[in-house]
């Protein structure tokens, strides 16, 4: 079974988004993507759908149970 909120926030890690980005773009409290985040509130399908769509993800991708690709590190600086 998916943690829906452990997911979420994978995935807006992954894009490099925080909490706020994510309240400003769906119009949600912070404290309301933080409780989903932390699996205290499982959150509705439409804000889900808004999220997914916020996140350039179809609401499947969302869901889905698989590895989330990350960002590749910033290289290291080179001294010459």
């Amino acid at each position: 079974m998916i943690d829906i909120g452990k997911r979420l926030r994978q995935l807006r890690e992954a894009k490099s988004l925080s909490q706020g980005d994510i309240e400003e773009r769906i119009g949600l409290f912070h404290c309301y993507v933080s409780r989903i985040e932390c699996g205290h509130t499982i959150p509705q399908l439409e804000n889900l759908e808004k999220w997914a769509k916020v996140l350039g993800i179809t609401l499947s991708e969302a869901l889905a149970d698989n590895e989330i690709p990350r960002k590749p590190a910033r290289p290291a600086c080179l001294s010459f």
